[in-house]
């Protein structure tokens, strides 16, 4: 098993990676900036913890299609609603 950080995978696919507990769509603006967007299911922020204001990091392993939810301290994704 090896998870990889959701945030590089979208980077560089430009595409819309889907499960039933997160969703990540990278947009191209017309200034050339690249914006990631998620969004994580009740259900995922209640079974981990996750609140409004955490920050987070998503990870996924395309060898066995499991996703991860990190809560972290620094760096990451900022959870809002």
């Amino acid at each position: 098993m090896a998870f990889i950080s959701l945030s590089n995978l979208a980077a560089k696919t430009g595409r819309i990676i889907q499960s039933q507990c997160v969703t990540a769509t990278q947009t191209k603006k017309s200034t050339g900036a690249v914006e990631l967007g998620f969004r994580l299911s009740k259900s995922a922020m209640d079974e981990t913890g996750i609140t409004i204001g955490d920050r987070v990091d998503i990870l996924y392993d395309k060898e066995e299609n499991q996703w991860m939810i990190k809560k972290i301290s620094e760096g990451g994704f900022g959870v809002s609603g």
